[in-house]
C-alpha cells in the first residue's frame, strides 16, 4: 500500500455526527465527563441528604427519599459501568499489535 493511497482516507471519525456537534458546541471530551460525574456526585449528595432527614424524622415524604436514593444508586451503577467498557476498550487497543 503506497502513501498516496493513505492520503484519501482523512481522519478517522472526522465526518460523524458525535464530532461535528462536539465541534459546534465547543464542548472537549473531558470536559463532558467532567461535568456528568459532577452530576452523578451531586445526585449522592441529594440522596445523602434525604437519607438524613428521614434519618432524623424530618422526612414528610417516603417515596421521595426513595426515589433520590434510586437514582443515585443507577447513576452511580451506570458511571461505574461505562468506567468498565472504557477500561476494557484501552486494555483492548493497548494488546494490539502494531
Amino acid at each position: 500500500m503506497t502513501v498516496e493511497a493513505l492520503l484519501g482516507v482523512g481522519v478517522i471519525g472526522e465526518s460523524s455526527a458525535i464530532h461535528k456537534s462536539a465541534k459546534a458546541s465547543g464542548v472537549s471530551f473531558a470536559d463532558w465527563l467532567g461535568g456528568e460525574v459532577n452530576q452523578v456526585n451531586q445526585q449522592l449528595a441529594a440522596a445523602d441528604s434525604a437519607a438524613r432527614t428521614l434519618a432524623t424524622g424530618e422526612a414528610e415524604n417516603l417515596h421521595q427519599v426513595m426515589i433520590a436514593l434510586d437514582k443515585a444508586q443507577l447513576s452511580m451503577s451506570l458511571m461505574v459501568e461505562v468506567r468498565n467498557r472504557l477500561l476494557e476498550s484501552y486494555q483492548e487497543v493497548m494488546r494490539m499489535s502494531i
